[in-house]
Parts: C-alpha cells; sequence; structure tokens
C-alpha cells in the first residue's frame, strides 16, 4: 500500500493553504493608490492655484495710489508725488541703455503724447529703472530722440531703492530684482 501511514501525516495538510496575492493584483493595488495620490495632489494645487489667482485678481482690483516721492526729472528740477496728484498718468518704465524695445515702448509712448496733445490734465512719466547710467543728461538725450514734449512728458530718476520702492507700492505687485552683477 501507497502513501502515508497514519502515524507520520504533516499537520500543515490539514490546514488550509496560505492564499498568496498574485503579483498583478499587488502592482494593480499600487498603481490604484499611486493615482489616488496623483488626483489628491491635483486637487490641492488646483485649489491653492484657484486662491493664487483669486488673490492676485482682487490686488489688481484694487485701485493704487501713487506713493510718496522725490526724484529728478531730465531737467534737473525735483519732481514729487504731488505734482502729480490729480491727473491722469501714462508711466512706463525704461533704461537708456536698452537698445530695442524701451525705445520702442517709448516711441508707442510719442504716439500716446500725440493723440492726447490737447488733453488737460494728462501727464505721460518714464521712470528710470536704471538710475545708475540715467543721469538727467541721459534721460535729456534720450528724451529728444522720442521727441519728449518736456511740459507733457517728464522723464523721471533717482537713487535705485526709491525709484523701486515706488515701483512696487504704486504701479507693481512687487518689481523684479536687478540681475545686473555689477551692483
Amino acid at each position: 500500500m501507497t502513501g502515508p501511514t497514519s502515524g507520520s501525516r504533516d499537520p500543515r495538510a490539514d490546514a488550509a493553504p496560505a492564499e498568496e496575492t498574485p503579483a498583478d493584483v499587488r502592482l494593480f493595488t499600487w498603481i490604484l493608490a499611486g493615482l489616488g495620490l496623483l488626483t489628491v495632489l491635483l486637487v490641492v494645487g488646483a485649489t491653492l492655484w484657484q486662491v493664487r489667482q483669486q488673490r492676485r485678481n482682487e490686488s489688481l482690483d484694487q485701485p493704487r495710489a501713487l506713493a510718496p516721492f522725490k526724484l529728478l526729472e531730465r531737467s534737473g528740477r525735483e519732481v514729487r508725488d504731488t505734482e502729480l496728484r490729480g491727473q491722469v498718468l501714462v508711466v512706463n518704465f525704461v533704461f537708456t541703455g536698452c537698445s530695442y524695445s524701451c525705445f520702442q515702448i517709448s516711441q508707442r509712448m510719442a504716439e500716446v503724447q500725440e493723440a492726447l496733445r490737447d488733453q488737460d490734465g494728462v501727464r505721460l512719466v518714464s521712470i528710470s529703472l536704471d538710475p545708475r547710467s540715467d543721469s538727467p543728461a541721459a534721460l535729456v538725450d534720450f528724451a529728444r530722440k522720442v521727441k519728449a514734449d518736456a511740459e507733457r512728458w517728464w522723464f523721471l530718476t533717482g537713487p535705485k531703492d526709491e525709484v523701486y520702492a515706488l515701483i512696487e507700492t504704486s504701479f507693481l505687485a512687487k518689481a523684479r530684482n536687478d540681475p545686473d552683477p555689477r551692483e
């Protein structure tokens, strides 16, 4: 007779076999967990992005007041914020060492100057982003090239920290740092 004898039987043979999870089921479980985590991250990221955009839009909707300042006009005359209050301002930012784009922008400002020549209470203002190089004399030369009317279009310069503080508080949310390594 072949087969096990009554006393030598393996006790594990009577126990229910442990079910192993097939590798493809484990892989599928990990994929589902990963997709769930990715979905949560995307939802959180999208929500944070929406909140940030909403805050940004709210800040853009808020009118900005012209912060107090004292800068030099190309004529060398000191200009204060109080001289501009109550006027419609068309403002741009330039630096005279900019070869093409600043000049192009200033040419558009010249077109605005021409279009608004008969309008009272409108002032064009170009603020130098490079006060280190843009002395009043450099601004005079630049203004001459774009045919800026000295009575209606002012070119302002001053210490960099004051210029950038004015830009940040009155015009832009945050001015970028000057990438110029010469500082």
